[in-house]
């Protein structure tokens, strides 16, 4: 929803709606869908409201319209019947405190409302036809991005599996010669080298930002050792086109075995710096809904060209790990939202490229990220953030007891905490 917080406003009388500075009615902008007309208030500093119609009718579509109160004669009925709520918190306040709101963002209803994630797009609808993409939208350019870095048969398979969608890929240095083999046997595949390992975080950058330069609305990442199902492309089209405000669309992220699920949506609470086991991680896939998440996977995922020009791109101080989380709250800062993609499916092995579950690279990461993005977005004073770093560490301790290499685990973690603490980001020395 536009601006991050929405309104809604209930039973107000059809007279009050139609108390505006202009007396011309204006086409709602929902063509036949709404024959009944709306006025415009010019009252732009109670921020967007949804218009509620004198039947009862709910219009969620736009245009959100602000309905100026009757302060002076309705004073009493506008104080105790002229309320709304916050869909951030679902706390209701009287119009008197719209004009705060809209300056601050939200409601002012304490921690409630600070630490719940921000409901930013409208629903999804679903034309007549019942096919929920517009002309425009279905045939909208998508371009998918590979990152290889000694990748081997993996990145050959990863862009194999992305046709129709056109593909480029990125090289990180690689030592082991699979640039070279996706140059001679995927001729239709762009192919970037970058010379040096910029990590993750740099290493698709440089792709995303060639991407939009060959015109494509979207850039579609997929991880070099995840595969993509058929019908992605389609799926992505119809979630643009249900949710426009999304900045990011997330794929349902399957393990190798196509049934158990990976990713199909997680939250992240940055004030204690840890999103816990992701929706569904573990289990049978029954996640088939299109909805509102708190942050993307980055092993497969889209971004618009405008959210990428309004918010910017991964953190490429991060290097790896982490910067799909940073880059989701950063579009829910921006009032864009991350949705949920169940259609777009793709199959991934997991920390191939950092060496798989008997590596201590993606704790060392994980670790020294975490904390640096929870205390970017989520700023605490001193004690309590420690309290916060120790929360951090002492969860990724916990996933150290069943490592194959226990000790060099532990050392990881504690490696990435105390660089975390003294700022030391970028790529481990």
């Amino acid at each position: 929803m536009d601006g991050g917080v929405g309104w809604s406003l209930s039973h107000v009388p059809a007279a009050l709606c139609a108390r505006t500075d202009s007396a011309a009615s204006v086409d709602c902008g929902w063509g036949d869908r709404c024959a009944r007309g709306i006025r415009v208030c010019r009252a732009p500093h109670l921020g967007p409201f949804r218009n509620r119609h004198r039947d009862g009718a709910l219009d969620v579509h736009r245009p959100r319209v602000a309905v100026r109160p009757p302060w002076r004669s309705h004073s009493r009925w506008a104080r105790h019947r002229h309320r709304v709520t916050c869909l951030r918190c679902d706390r209701r306040c009287v119009f008197w405190r719209a004009r705060r709101v809209a300056q601050r963002g939200r409601c002012g209803g304490g921690w409630a409302c600070r630490l719940r994630p921000r409901r930013v797009a409208p629903a999804p609808h679903r034309t007549r036809s019942g096919v929920g993409v517009s002309a425009e939208r279905a045939h909208m350019k998508i371009i998918g991005v590979v990152l290889n870095w000694n990748g081997g048969d993996d990145t050959r398979a990863a862009l194999r599996s992305l046709p129709p969608i056109e593909a480029i890929c990125v090289d990180n240095g690689s030592a082991d010669g699979s640039d070279g083999v996706v140059e001679r046997e995927l001729p239709d595949v762009e192919l970037i080298r970058n010379g040096a390992n910029l990590g993750f975080a740099g290493g698709v950058n440089v792709g995303i930002r060639r991407a939009f330069e060959r015109g494509a609305d979207w850039a579609f990442l997929l991880n070099n050792d995840a595969v993509a199902e058929p019908g992605l492309e389609d799926a992505l089209a119809r979630a643009a086109a249900a949710y426009p405000l999304a900045g990011l669309l997330a794929c349902k992220v399957l393990w190798e075995d196509g049934k158990t699920v990976q990713y199909a949506g997680a939250e992240f609470n940055a004030t204690v710096g840890y999103s816990g086991r992701r929706t569904g991680f573990g289990g049978p896939d029954t996640f088939h809904e299109l909805r509102l998440v708190g942050r993307a996977d980055g092993a497969a995922l889209a971004i618009s060209r405008e959210a990428a020009e309004r918010v910017g791109l991964f953190d490429e101080e991060l290097f790896a790990y982490v910067e799909d989380v940073d880059l989701s709250l950063r579009m829910r800062a921006a009032g864009l939202a991350v949705v949920f993609v169940p259609d777009a499916v793709v199959r991934h092995k997991g920390s191939a490229s950092t060496g798989g579950s008997a590596s201590t690279t993606n704790l060392y990461y994980d670790t020294r990220n975490t904390i640096a993005v929870a205390e970017k977005h989520r700023p605490l004073p001193i004690g309590l953030r420690g309290v916060r770093r120790g929360i951090v560490v002492a969860a990724h301790l916990a996933s150290c007891v069943t490592h194959p290499a226990r000790g060099a685990a532990v050392r990881a973690v504690l490696a990435g905490w105390r660089d975390a603490r003294a700022g030391r980001l970028g790529k481990r020395a």
